[in-house]
């Protein structure tokens, strides 16, 4: 009779032991995290130092049980035009050790940071058609330039 009370008693915490494993589990490899995430000041100056920026902004939304905050910037990299610029943005990335993710059509790229875990970027040459999806601050900035078709919207994430 006491063994079967405790075989009973070693099999609940048996079985509470994995219960409590199991949610941990699925709670932190789903993403799920507290507090708000955003990029370093020190990742925004290394990108910032790729060409004169000619705008700012934050975006904030809900990812989980935190904020991320993505930081955009229009920047000008002395391209003549968008895919020129692009090209250059790229390879001045590459020398301060970002790789490529993948390529978006036509010339955008999405980059991480080998330096900076877990901080990811993307570019693309400002497309007139996507102004409407940017914010004031980007507008504003892209509106007062000369030659908006040589000019760079990016975008930076901390994950």
């Amino acid at each position: 009779m006491i063994r079967d009370e405790s075989v009973r008693r070693v099999g609940r915490l048996l079985g509470m032991t994995v219960v409590l494993l199991s949610a941990h589990l699925l709670i932190s490899g789903c993403g799920v995290f507290y507090g708000k995430t955003q990029v370093a000041p020190a990742v925004l100056d290394e990108v910032r130092g790729i060409g004169k920026v000619l705008g700012e902004a934050t975006d904030e939304g809900d990812y989980g049980a935190g904020i991320e905050v993505t930081n955009l910037l229009v920047i000008d990299v002395g391209g003549v035009n968008g895919h020129d610029a692009s090209s250059k943005a790229g390879d001045l990335l590459r020398d301060r050790k970002w790789v490529v993710v993948r390529q978006v059509a036509p010339d955008g790229v999405e980059m991480r940071s080998t330096v900076w875990k877990g901080v990811y970027l993307d570019f693309q040459p400002f497309y007139p058609e996507e102004r409407r999806t940017y914010p004031d601050e980007i507008n504003k900035a892209i509106k007062a330039s000369a030659r908006p078709e040589t000019l760079l919207i990016v975008s930076l994430d901390q994950t």
